[in-house]
């Protein structure tokens, strides 16, 4: 189709399943837009805009390309989604003008590559990405002011990336919520990625890791690796018991499961003289299996409770040499 200008201003369905619909330097507005293929382009000299969605067209999919041109004019086109529905979008479209969300609807890009130069949003308008389906708009300035993003799709991994763009500016929201994800813009990339919530902050309440809340004589962080209920609980009977065997130092002591300390470190540390002169020899508690790490031994044993571990490390006999004395404690670092 050469001439446009029978379709001007409609809220109509167009539905292009092929050959070449040629704005030919026509402003067009339709309703729903749907399609298997086909090319939609300005084909002039002039800048003009299709404009989709008109009377609130809702539901259509179209996958085929809206373009500049197809041969010669100098001319760019823009998209504007308008209406309360939502249109999807997925060929990988090469018109440059800019992209227009608004009137409170969807625009969902499935196609791979997008050559907009903009996508912007007017209030309550969503941005449509698809899990599995990242879009590619290498020479687009993204602004999130206003509006959201629609994601479709169930996550599977941490981290999913939904649109590379040139730049992005507000903050990305999602228009319903996803269970245990958040959107990140990660330089030039807006990813959907998993939250990961600090164990140690859930339990503590944001109280500083190395400070003893309740003057129990353990730090908040050491208290919390060795089982304490909260930062308010009495730690203080959670203490490791120290026992010799035949010249090797034994701690005895309760954990919590690896699983469940986050990014902190505990760590078995011991020394001949208390740090004086032999500095204290730091080893990490290992993970449930136990083992050698170093010359300490740790040997484990199931507890009642199942997010914690009961922790048997023996430092040998031979760590006290030269001489025939050897301490040992336990320390917590909030971080490896």
């Amino acid at each position: 189709m050469n001439n446009s200008t029978a379709l001007g201003s409609s809220s109509g369905q167009l539905t292009l399943d092929g050959g070449l619909l040629n704005l030919n330097d026509q402003t067009v507005s339709v309703g729903n837009l749907t399609g298997s293929g086909g090319t939609i382009a300005n084909n002039a000299s002039n800048a003009r805009t299709l404009t989709i969605g008109t009377g609130n067209g809702s539901g259509g999919v179209y996958q085929g390309v809206i373009a500049n041109k197809t041969g010669t004019g100098t001319g760019s086109l823009a998209l504007t989604k308008t209406g309360t529905g939502t249109i999807t979008l997925g060929g990988s479209n090469t018109y440059t003008g800019a992209t227009i969300i608004n009137g409170g609807g969807t625009l969902v890009l499935t196609g791979s590559t997008q050559a907009t130069t903009a996508i912007t949003f007017a209030a309550n308008s969503s941005l449509g990405l698809v899990i599995g389906s990242p879009v590619t708009a290498s020479s687009a300035a993204v602004n999130f002011a206003n509006g959201k993003v629609s994601v479709t799709g169930t996550p599977s991994t941490p981290s999913h990336v939904l649109l590379t763009a040139l730049s992005f500016a507000g903050t990305p929201v999602l228009s319903s919520p996803i269970a245990g994800y958040e959107l990140q813009v990660v330089g030039n990339q807006l990813q959907l990625n998993q939250v990961i919530t600090d164990p140690y902050v859930t339990w503590s309440g944001g109280a500083s890791f190395g400070t003893d809340t309740n003057n129990a004589g353990l730090a908040n962080g050491l208290a919390w690796l060795l089982g304490a209920a909260n930062k308010d609980a009495n730690a203080s009977v959670l203490l490791p018991k120290a026992t010799q065997n035949t010249g090797a130092l034994v701690i005895n002591f309760t954990c919590l499961k690896a699983a469940n300390r986050g990014n902190a470190v505990l760590k078995v540390q011991y020394s001949r003289d208390l740090g004086v002169g032999d500095a204290w020899h730091d080893v990490n508690v290992p993970g449930d299996a136990g083992g050698s790490v170093g010359d300490v031994t740790f040997v484990p044993s199931a507890n009642a409770d199942p997010t914690l571990i009961n922790m048997q490390a023996t430092i040998p006999a031979a760590a006290a040499t030269p001489g025939n004395k050897l301490f040992g404690r336990l320390n917590a670092v909030s971080g490896p």
